[in-house]
């Protein structure tokens, strides 16, 4: 798993949930491609206003692509520095 602080072309299915999450502190969903629903990996939402990021995704290897994307539908957090990452 490869984790990110932003993530496009994706939906979560759904509800979040904080049993067994790998992260303390974050529930976790999953998420699918937008346009096939292939499976994609979680995203990670924090339960506390400590915790940095408040969002972050964790992708199945099998779910990363190197190809542009239209950003303008992105599920991201607000965090300037965040590596960008294409699905």
């Amino acid at each position: 798993m490869l984790t990110v602080k932003k993530c496009w072309g994706v939906m979560a299915q759904g509800h979040p949930s904080a049993e067994y999450s790998w992260f303390p502190g974050y529930t976790w969903q999953i998420i699918n491609c937008a346009d096939c629903w292939s499976h994609l990996g979680w995203e990670f939402c924090a339960t506390r206003d400590d915790l940095r990021p408040r969002i972050f995704y964790g992708l199945t290897k099998t779910a990363i692509h190197d190809s542009e994307v239209d950003t303008s539908s992105s599920r991201e957090t607000s965090d300037e520095d965040a590596e960008e990452m294409s699905l």
